[in-house]
């Protein structure tokens, strides 16, 4: 197989024929796989080549069909997947680029040895291979643009050389022409006005080169500012002057026997853990020569241990580079120092190399070029540490060869991992196992062993912070009876929870540390870093969730939320969620403490609390559960870019996304100076909470509600957590709570005088009557209910009370009023227009017609009331629809049909988390298949 780059896009298959690929979707997929031949390519970086930053959710799966296509054109063993991504497998020689890049290799090697004539040939067979601009025809994709960049520019330095080698030759009138072209072309590049400045000499026309010279001034001097280089003023002096023209600046020579580099620092001692880790290091030394140098960008926050990885795997494979070690601490992110640049470094490199310091050439490109020559057949480790971002690296990496290179940055280097092939490796937390291993290995078995719960709590208050777990161990260690329980307790009481991990000097101290991350930051994203840190521990949070925060548009927190996510301040577990580590958590928070104002700390608060109301109240609408009483009438601030919800299932994605930072908002409003927003916010979670079977959350965020209430002395809000509690209670069998906890709201209701939400209490008294098997009393409280709804004109309220009836009389046996009255509610239910509401309806008329023997009917009121139930998002409703309709099934002889609806239901069922037992579906349904089961907690609409 052939792979052309260097021009249009060509594939030539195994078999000589070329590869049609229609589409140009295919032909980018195809080129940017081949770009990075032999190196993962990730589903982001092909996903955005082919759609752009706007790829969708959909896009991989887009993706999965070219990428189908393209096997198909290039055979199937030529495109592998990998937890990385995919990799297009090319043989030695099947690129041509690779090719053209061993050419330009092999040339400088010739230049090195004084060869001009070979030089010129290797260069000139390197040049040959392009068939025109690189990739033409693939414009508007940056990952090929930077590619083509890159090839662009080896195609000029090629060309430069070999008019060095032409030139070294004599043979200078053979190359004006195309130096006039090429300066016309490229009118900055001084090397090729140089060049033809020397061509021009050499042919006797120095007139023209003094020309030549005069407009490179003008032409410099317009564009950037500057005066020509110091060579090439000097190659004018000599024509001034009538003197000899200085030779041209030649690559310098290496030392007969090139140094072996041994620049590593020793490896930390207590090493321990990063199992996983060093094995995904490990195939990373490169097996043959001539492939794409493999890079790891090894990525994580302060203290996450970066640095004692890639020296511990360094010194762990060390003996497999015979060619040496390169170590290099870039600085990105040190408190003092500047980053260290890439020119100096270099030079201390090619100094390790063994070039003597006088032929270490001047220029950046010049030193680069060298540096890549000396390791071009060399298997040597290369170290880059602390590297503040991608441009920092990529002058020091080799070119083509058997060199391997370690990156470490606190930032994420996607440049890297986009443009180089860098394999990112986002360095994660310790586990539990992980970090009492630290421990042990530090401080001893014996006394980690010893003290379990004190061990426990330490590594409870680490959170799996290396340098953390560091700090704790060398306090232990260096003091034989400090026991650990002294620690804990120390950890556990102190108000400002970074305290005890201050070490002795900033390289050890968990805030000096954290800094260094933090003080390079835009003040806008530091702004939103400190404000993050208000919130309490707990889950992530979504971006429109901090845009509020910040009181900023959600496409104006984007990029300072990248800032922070680069930079391992933040975690973003999924696109566009985004979650603290522990510590750092607490670190922004005692930096906003003392950063912004209480006012400014107050006013972000609210206005993410006023968000999550807003939101959450719009998806409970949408979803059919709106909440009329007056403890849920939001009283939020509109935010800068509100949510609306299309349908169901866009209301049902945002709560499920968001219900544990709901469910944390509540927790956080209540004791914090919001109490409103807290039984706000959990009055309009309630609908979702219940229907979606998460009663646990339910009774807990109620419960805040409650106390929250009570201390804004709100008797409407008191009076609706009430009953909401009893109706969590209820879900979870404890009868008796659920009824004490009514009562106290019918007591609030009637002592403030609204007698709407007192006869919904009478009603909702209906269904604990009848879970206990009192029938009678529920249906006079139904009846009760279903007077007082209509003289108040409630026509919701006739809706739930005669839901009730349907299910009580039913129960009594008394069928024909049951129907009678579970009509009436489906048609007053209809005429409202929410049909949300509709599938308990169409349940307890289902049951009903179960108890008469007409299966068909019950059937058809199940199967409509099952499509409802799912496509409102109410879940335990449905499995227990489900289970009713296999039963009809069964009834009417139909096990099949049975079988397959109990199954369905029961698989719904087992996702619930808020199960009473363990014993999944038939706990939760009260399933039988002996005989027609007992009504289920989803049977009744009269509970809300």
């Amino acid at each position: 197989m052939k792979f052309g780059l260097l021009g249009p896009l060509e594939i030539v298959t195994d078999d000589g024929t070329v590869a049609d690929l229609p589409g140009r979707k295919r032909r980018v997929l195809a080129a940017v796989l081949a770009a990075q031949a032999n190196r993962p390519v990730s589903v982001d970086v092909l996903a955005e080549a082919l759609w752009g930053a706007a790829a969708t959710r959909q896009a991989e799966a887009s993706l999965r069909v070219h990428v189908h296509h393209l096997r198909r054109a290039l055979g199937g063993e030529r495109i592998d997947r990998r937890p990385e991504g995919y990799v297009l497998a090319l043989r030695p020689g099947e690129l041509d680029s690779e090719r053209f890049r061993a050419l330009l290799a092999d040339g400088d090697r010739a230049a090195l040895a004084d060869d001009p004539a070979r030089a010129g040939r290797l260069l000139g067979d390197a040049l040959a291979l392009w068939r025109g601009p690189a990739l033409a025809g693939l414009d508007g994709v940056p990952v090929l643009a930077a590619e083509v960049a890159r090839l662009e520019e080896l195609r000029l330095q090629a060309l430069e050389r070999r008019f060095d080698a032409e030139l070294a030759l004599g043979r200078a009138g053979g190359v004006v022409a195309e130096l006039r072209a090429l300066t016309g072309r490229h009118p900055l590049r001084e090397t090729f006005r140089g060049q033809l400045m020397r061509a021009l000499i050499g042919t006797g026309r120095g007139a023209e080169a003094l020309a030549v010279f005069e407009e490179t001034r003008r032409v410099l001097a317009d564009e950037l500012g500057l005066d020509p280089s110091p060579p090439l003023r000097d190659l004018h002096l000599s024509v001034l002057r009538d003197e000899p023209v200085p030779r041209p600046p030649a690559v310098p020579a290496v030392r007969t026997a090139a140094a072996v580099p041994r620049q590593l620092p020793s490896s930390a001692a207590g090493f321990t853990g990063r199992t996983a880790w060093l094995a995904r290091l490990d195939p990373l030394v490169p097996a043959d020569a001539g492939g794409a140098v493999p890079i790891a960008a090894v990525s994580g926050g302060g203290g996450i241990g970066k640095t004692m990885l890639a020296l511990h795997w360094a010194h762990r494979v060390r003996d497999r580079f015979p060619g040496g070690q390169l170590y290099a601490d870039l600085r990105g992110f040190d408190p003092v120092a500047p980053p260290a640049s890439p020119f100096d470094v270099l030079r201390e490199f090619l100094d390790g190399l063994g070039l003597p310091p006088e032929r270490v050439p001047a220029g950046a490109e010049a030193r680069v070029s060298v540096y890549r020559t000396l390791l071009a057949d060399r298997r040597v480790l290369i170290v880059l540490d602390n590297a503040r971002d991608a441009e920092q690296v990529r002058p020091l990496l080799p070119g083509p060869g058997r060199c391997c290179v370690v990156v470490t940055s606190r930032n994420q280097l996607l440049g890297l991992v986009a443009t180089a092939g860098a394999r990112p490796m986002p360095l994660d937390l310790f586990s539990p196992a992980e970090a009492r291993d630290l421990l042990v290995q530090r401080v001893g078995g014996d006394r980690i062993d010893g003290e379990p719960d004190a061990v426990a709590r330490i590594l409870e208050h680490c959170a799996g912070l290396p340098l953390a777990l560091s700090i704790v161990a060398a306090r232990l260690a260096a003091n034989p009876r400090l026991s650990p329980a002294a620690v804990a307790a120390e950890l556990q009481r102190t108000d400002q929870r970074l305290d005890p991990f201050t070490g002795d000097d900033a390289s050890t101290d968990v805030r000096a540390v954290f800094s260094w991350s933090y003080r390079i930051l835009d003040p806008a994203a530091a702004r939103v870093f400190r404000l993050l840190g208000l919130l309490d521990a707990g889950p992530d949070i979504g971006r429109a969730a901090v845009a509020a925060l910040a009181g900023l548009a959600p496409a104006a927190v984007r990029p300072l939320l990248a800032q922070l996510v680069q930079g391992h301040l933040l975690g973003e577990p999924a696109p566009g969620r985004y979650a603290f580590h522990d510590l750092l958590r607490a670190y922004a928070a005692e930096l906003a403490t003392v950063t912004d104002t209480v006012q400014e700390r107050d006013a972000a608060l609210r206005r993410l609390f006023d968000h999550y109301l807003s939101v959450a109240n719009a998806a409970a609408v949408v979803l059919g559960y709106p909440l009329t009483d007056l403890a849920t009438t939001p009283t939020t601030r509109p935010g800068p870019s509100p949510i609306t919800f299309a349908d169901c299932d866009a209301a049902l994605e945002w709560l499920t996304a968001e219900r544990a930072a709901l469910i944390a908002a509540i927790g956080q409003a209540g004791p914090g100076g919001f109490p409103a927003h807290a039984w706000q916010i959990a009055r309009t979670l309630q609908g979702y909470l219940v229907s979606q079977g998460h009663w646990h959350d339910q009774l807990r965020t109620q419960q805040v509600a409650l106390e929250a209430a009570n201390r804004e002395r709100h008797q409407a809000a008191r009076a609706a957590a009430h009953r909401a509690i009893a109706y969590a209670r209820l879900l979870l069998d404890d009868h008796e709570g659920a009824e004490d906890h009514l009562l106290r709201a019918r007591h609030l209701y009637h002592r403030i005088g609204d007698r709407v939400q007192e006869a919904q209490t009478y009603n909702n008294i209906t269904v604990i009557y009848a879970k206990t098997g009192r029938t009678r009393e529920a249906i006079e409280h139904a009846r009760l209910a279903l007077t007082l709804f209509r003289a108040l004109g409630q026509v919701r309220g006739q809706v739930l009370a005669l839901s009730s009836l349907t299910f009580n009389l039913n129960v009594a046996g008394d069928r024909r009023q049951a129907l009678e009255c579970g009509r009436q509610a489906l048609e007053l239910q209809r005429r409202t227009g929410v049909w949300q509401r509709e599938p308990a309806l169409l349940n307890n008329l289902a049951h009903v017609h179960l108890e008469l023997g007409d299966w068909n009917v019950a059937q058809e009121y199940l199967r409509l009331g099952i499509e409802l139930a799912l496509r409102a998002g109410s879940r335990h409703l449905a499995a227990g629809m489900l289970a009713r309709l296999g039963d009809a099934h069964r009834a009417a002889g139909e096990a099949e049909a049975a079988e397959a609806a109990w199954e369905r239901g029961r698989t719904i069922a087992e996702t619930f988390d808020s199960l009473p037992r363990q014993d999944g579906y038939d706990a939760v349904l009260g399933l039988q298949h002996d005989r027609l089961r007992a009504p289920t907690r989803s049977d009744h609409a009269g509970s809300r």
